[in-house]
């Protein structure tokens, strides 16, 4: 598994990655989210939140991802679907906030802040009782944001 660091960098240049791997077509990036290497899979997950990839059905190829057995492609997919926006992913992400990852769990309470829509108020709410401060941190920053969005 990649350490959160190294995922951490890939986000960062996610459009030069993609160009270095040779990502051109919406039929490449569908392939690297089927790929056997998580890691692959990782990539195809950033890549779909670039703004060079804009394809209208990427929140579909994203959603089967959701429940990736490695922990890494989930935390990729959570932020993906945050930074995309759209609000048919309230439901995935808010079954995210119970993964078993906290890393998972707090990307998936980010991008519910990021997509701002108010049925992720009660799901978040939920969470403020977490034992990581870092979740807590993740719910109110979120929460605070929906709020701005009213």
């Amino acid at each position: 598994m990649c350490s959160l660091r190294r995922i951490n960098q890939n986000i960062q240049s996610s459009n030069f990655e993609a160009n270095r791997m040779g990502v051109k077509t919406w039929t490449m990036v569908k392939k690297m989210l089927t790929d056997k290497d998580p890691e692959v899979r990782q990539y195809g997950a950033i890549t779909c939140s670039s703004r060079i990839y804009r394809h209208a059905k990427r929140f579909e190829a994203l959603i089967p991802l959701w429940q990736d057995k490695h922990e890494s492609v989930r935390w990729c997919v959570a932020d993906s679907l945050g930074l995309i926006g759209d609000e048919r992913a309230i439901e995935p992400l808010v079954s995210m906030l119970d993964d078993q990852s906290e890393t998972v769990r707090i990307s998936a309470a980010h991008a519910l802040g990021e997509i701002g829509d108010n049925r992720a108020i009660e799901p978040l709410t939920s969470k403020l009782d977490s034992q990581s401060e870092k979740m807590k941190k993740a719910v109110i920053s979120s929460l605070e944001r929906i709020e701005e969005e009213r």
